[in-house]
């Protein structure tokens, strides 16, 4: 069947014009081979006329993980149409690479990698796009990784949709080679993109990428697209394709379904595939395509759960040992090695299951071990970081609800949550407390544990702050007496935080995403002072915002001191009760009622522990509060079966 070529370029006219309602479009994105993978950036085609580049911006979706939106705008440029535009994220390296500078350094916008999308931006919608943005393009047909992808001819802006079989590719690691785009195995296409589409005959394999691994396996498809030439039977069509498989015998195929390759572990395949005639000739010119690939060995062995353990557990250094559990062993030799310790136990090559252990490793020391199988037939090339456990002598135990915890910071707004987190414990006793080798574990799901690795003297009735964070340079400015491991964070919605003693729980704190506790933003959670206890800080209710400056214009917080929240304690039914100067400033303040009976004077600090008693007779008297430390207080006056309470503060 003969093609009618003219009336294929008329219809294609008639679909460029229709779908080149706009004027910008993307037509390259690229994944260089210099250090770092750089240059990265994309090509850009000006369709018509632009008057103001400033309503057009662009943003990458970085692995899969959907849109962030338009992360640059372009500066308020005229382009005139039929002009390339190039935007990096590395301007030195893409001179260095392409010979010419780039039009536009977008910086991060453009921190690409093979697997990530591209979306252009008029006005803040999506006009064009390269790539699906929510899916990590690794291993996908339109990867580009090392490499670069480039639109076909009078493909037309696709809007919020990503058709890959619009584009063609290097294939993977295929823009390496040389220093410089044109020494490279595939050098990028630069500015050869038309808004006409090609009438020519094309063959594309779009699957596998050029030179892609495969995990162990028995057969790979090949998916391959053709344009321009109707592939059917003799006669029936414009001609057929002829394909081989590693320089083998000559296969003919009559259609543009995947073919199917029987493949080994370990081996390298070549298909090399072309369009020819009805009499099995050649087209001239020759359209051709083929694609490298390989099958790797298989991984059969598996590490399992790594376990340490503290050989001594005192206050100094210590060493502790490691236990590696494998299976799947004896199936190639293996090469361990370990950065630190000795390593014995079962040996994975000729054994197929059992134990690795590495002894002697000092605390605090972390290890990095690897499993490397033979070559030959095996895939493995295993590495476990493993952290050192804490190892010191098992925590004293004081009484229950001997220490609570008081404050917690888990959404700081003058400095980033992984800096600013922290939160206060609190003695209630009147005996100073050790905390090394108690536990903070941290709960939103899956339990996240740090053992206190040294000594904190939690003082007699005072505090303790533990941070993520102990630099009050950068922390917003908290003095911590604590730095406890990076991975403990405290969540910014519903989290348990645990503080226990040999694992024994001696505070828990739940709070729950503003439904009861409260939820602030910049500042911190504080127990009221006047709900001191391990049960008392339960209940959400107790809890409030601290409304003191950490510093001057920061977060708010009173970490190591007592909490500015308090729970109202106002009550009064003596006529005439007054209490003056409070706060109190001279070591002295002045009770008075409208009754001359007999008073009974009493303060209690926070935690409802009283620390200064009396009475008088009359209608006034003077109470000296020399004996007491500042802080803050409850005062309670008694008058017969009368009672007052007040927060009384002394400085």
């Amino acid at each position: 069947m003969k093609k009618n070529y003219f009336f294929t370029f008329l219809l294609t006219l008639l679909i460029s014009s229709v779908g080149f309602g706009q004027d910008l479009i993307i037509t390259g994105a690229f994944d260089g081979p210099l250090s770092g993978g750089t240059p990265k950036g994309i090509e850009l085609y000006v369709i018509n006329d632009i008057a103001d580049l400033s309503a057009y911006g662009i943003g990458s979706a970085n692995n899969g993980g959907g849109s962030d939106g338009e992360e640059y705008t372009f500066p308020n440029d005229a382009v005139t149409a039929g002009t390339f535009i190039y935007a990096t994220a590395n301007a030195t390296e893409f001179n260095s690479f392409f010979g010419f500078a780039a039009n536009y350094d977008a910086g991060s916008a453009l921190g690409i990698n093979g697997d990530d999308a591209i979306e252009l931006f008029k006005d803040g919608a999506v006009i064009d796009t390269f790539g699906d943005i929510n899916t990590d393009g690794s291993d996908e047909d339109w990867d580009y990784l090392d490499g670069w992808a480039y639109r076909k001819d009078g493909v037309p802006p696709s809007g919020a949709t990503f058709t890959s079989t619009d584009w063609t590719y290097s294939g993977i690691n295929q823009l390496e080679g040389g220093s410089t785009n044109a020494t490279c195995n595939v050098p990028f296409p630069v500015g050869t993109y038309s808004n006409t589409a090609s009438t020519n005959p094309a063959l594309t394999i779009t699957s596998p990428n050029d030179n892609q691994e495969f995990s162990a396996t028995t057969s790979i498809d090949v998916s391959i697209v053709v344009d321009n030439f109707d592939v059917d039977n003799p006669s029936n069509g414009d001609g057929y394709i002829i394909y081989s498989i590693n320089g083998g015998t000559q296969v003919d195929k009559f259609d543009t379904t995947d073919i199917s390759v029987t493949v080994a572990p370990g081996m390298s395949y070549n298909v090399t595939m072309e369009l020819v005639d009805n009499n099995g000739n050649s087209l001239s010119p020759a359209v051709t395509a083929s694609v490298n690939f390989s099958v790797a060995f298989p991984c059969d062995l598996q590490l399992e759960t790594i376990t340490t353990t503290c050989v001594t557990n005192t206050t100094g250094s210590d060493l502790y040992n490691i236990e590696i559990p494998f299976t799947g062993g004896g199936s190639s030799t293996y090469t361990l090695n370990s950065d630190s310790g000795v390593i014995t136990g079962d040996n994975p090559s000729t054994v197929a299951s059992g134990t690795i252990t590495i002894t002697g490793v000092t605390e605090g020391v972390d290890v990095v071990f690897t499993v490397t199988g033979d070559a030959a037939n095996s895939s493995c090339d295993l590495t476990r970081n493993i952290s050192s456990p804490v190892c010191v002598p098992a925590p004293t135990c004081p009484a229950a609800g001997s220490i609570i915890i008081t404050e917690i910071m888990q959404n700081p707004a003058a400095v980033n949550d992984d800096q600013g987190e922290y939160f206060e414990i609190y003695n209630t006793t009147g005996t100073p407390i050790d905390i090394q080798g108690w536990t903070i574990t941290i709960s939103t799901g899956s339990p996240i544990s740090h053992t206190i690795s040294s000594s904190v003297i939690v003082p007699a009735n005072g505090y303790v702050v533990l941070g993520e964070n102990a630099d009050s340079n950068t922390n917003g400015g908290v003095t911590v007496d604590y730095e406890y491991d990076s991975s403990l964070f405290l969540g910014n919605g519903s989290m348990s935080l645990i503080i226990a003693c040999d694992s024994s729980t001696f505070d828990e704190v739940a709070y729950d995403n503003g439904a009861t506790f409260p939820d602030p933003n910049g500042a911190s959670m504080e127990l009221a002072t006047n709900r001191y206890s391990a049960t008392e800080n339960d209940n959400g209710e107790n809890w409030g915002e601290s409304t003191t400056d950490i510093t001057t214009g920061g977060d708010k917080g009173t970490p190591g001191a007592a909490n500015s929240f308090v729970l109202s304690i106002q009550r009064n039914e003596i006529p005439g009760f007054a209490t003056y100067p409070n706060p109190v400033t001279n070591n002295e303040f002045t009770v008075t009622s409208a009754s001359s009976d007999t008073k009974r004077v009493a303060i209690y600090n926070v935690i409802g522990k009283q620390v200064y008693s009396t009475s008088f007779t009359g209608t006034q008297s003077k109470i000296n509060t020399s004996s007491i430390a500042t802080g803050l207080y409850i005062l309670k006056v008694t008058e017969g079966t009368k009672v007052a309470t007040t927060k009384l503060v002394i400085r």
